[in-house]
């Protein structure tokens, strides 16, 4: 392997920093709805050894929204060494992107593990040189909102690191947490949370006596840092039950606190506080928590099972109101229209492609193909269409340059026609009396929930 290959440059270069550009606006404009930074003040100084420390919730997507958020500074990041053993071309491509391999035991295999001990070495001499780097310690991700086991690995890099620089210079680690209000669907919404960092100078003194103890007291200490950060429902056994419980009960408690339900950050902040709550409300009535499960998820799956979404019994979505929405979706179709090229294809094409995705990994294939297939070649030939009809190369270029702002309300009006489907069921598909149980069940969990949650909080 050629010694370019294994280092990378401190400054981006000009077609990296173009790309970059391209690929933010993308983020920023399209894929996401909605992008939340909390806690910057807390990264340090470009240039300060520091490895970031995340969380893994959404397979590709971390990573990526971790680099935009943190433009224009430049981080390598580690990514599942399997995917760098596709092709060579594959392998220049990731590694100009600032990617590192990572090897996993049981996936990549005995002898690839070796391949690490390297990869490591070249990721800590960067980072003593004061090049950024992120990690995903639980090497995988789930659709789930807990914390899981983490690998060591990223700690022996560290130590390791320190031990080649005789520990004489500190190395900080970056907790980051971050939380998506779905893992699927474009426009979404995410929220990342940069926590204080943590000094690795502490644990130097222990690493060189009982290495694998500094190790797992290090490890430990970001764990909890990063748990703190993000929603981390502890109680996997009752986890779907939870869900069904902060759907219920979240955004009336957001309400009632005085806050915004539609705001990612003040949401999550809820989600906490209530996850906090039922966990110490088990220890001292474990019954009636179990009863409140049981109920939420029969309230879930009734929700379920006639396709109604909990917003229409908070929002008391009426008939006028569904008449409304859509006539106003009437309004704007034209515009809709103007839309489906080129979103229609960009939006359905992995699809077509490749069928139903089973888990999150939809949302990256999309992502992946819109950044690198669909969305160049459609601009492209949207500006040479342009540009040949009219005759003017200035009106082709503003053209294309609106397509931008054209994807996001694409998906917008999308969601919207998703979200009148809903209402419409609700006030007219679903039986009267099922809503009338539904909705009664509902105020009866919740009045529940606020007088054994309010006991709880104040022991």
């Amino acid at each position: 392997m050629a010694k370019e290959e294994e280092t990378y440059q401190q400054a981006p270069t000009l077609g990296f920093r173009i790309f970059r550009g391209y690929v933010r606006l993308y983020h920023k404009m399209v894929f996401f709805s909605k992008c939340f930074s909390e806690g910057k003040e807390n990264i340090p100084s470009d240039g300060t050894p520091t490895l970031f420390v995340s969380c893994h919730q959404n397979s590709l997507i971390d990573p990526i929204a971790i680099i935009m958020d943190m433009c224009p500074r430049r981080m390598g990041v580690f990514i599942r060494g399997d995917v760098f053993l596709k092709s060579p071309l594959f392998f220049k491509i990731l590694r100009w992107l600032g990617g590192l391999p990572a090897f996993r035991l049981n996936v990549d295999g005995e002898d690839m593990i070796a391949q690490n001990k390297k990869w490591f070495g070249i990721a800590g001499d960067e980072l003593m040189k004061g090049r950024s780097t992120l990690i995903f310690p639980e090497g995988t991700h789930q659709d789930k909102h807990w914390l899981g086991d983490f690998s060591l690995g990223y700690l022996q890099l560290l130590f390791e690191t320190a031990e080649r620089n005789n520990f004489e210079k500190d190395i900080l680690i970056l907790p980051i947490g971050h939380h998506y209000n779905n893992y699927y669907d474009l426009r979404m919404e995410m929220d990342i949370i940069y926590g204080k960092p943590i000094s690795l100078q502490p644990f130097y003194e222990l690493y060189k006596t009982k290495p694998r103890t500094a190790k797992r007291e290090a490890n430990k200490l970001v764990r909890e840092k990063i748990s703190e950060l993000m929603l981390d429902v502890k109680d996997k056994e009752h986890y779907d039950a939870i869900a069904a419980v902060r759907k219920i009960y979240g955004r009336q408690q957001t309400i009632a606190e005085g806050g915004n339900p539609n705001h990612l950050p003040t949401q999550l902040k809820t989600d906490k506080k209530i996850v906090e709550k039922l966990a110490l409300a088990a220890e001292n009535n474990e019954q009636a928590v179990l009863q409140i499960y049981e109920t939420a998820l029969s309230i879930s799956e009734a929700e379920e099972r006639e396709k109604l979404n909990d917003l229409d019994f908070e929002e008391k979505t009426s008939m006028g109101g569904s008449i409304a929405h859509g006539l106003l979706l009437l309004l704007f179709f034209p515009v809709y229209v103007v839309t489906l090229w080129p979103y229609l294809i960009i939006d359905k094409l992995p699809k077509w492609i490749l069928g139903d995705v089973a888990d999150m990994m939809k949302s990256t294939i999309a992502y992946g193909a819109a950044v690198l297939l669909t969305l160049p070649i459609t601009f492209l030939i949207t500006f040479i269409t342009t540009w040949c009809v009219g005759g003017n190369v200035l009106i082709a270029l503003a053209y294309t340059a609106a397509l931008y702002p054209l994807g996001a309300f694409y998906y917008a009006y999308k969601n919207q026609t998703k979200r009148w489907v809903e209402k419409w069921r609700y006030c007219f598909g679903a039986p009267k009396k099922t809503r009338i149980s539904i909705k009664q069940k509902r105020k009866n969990l919740i009045e529940k929930l606020s007088l054994l949650l309010s006991k709880n909080e104040n022991k």
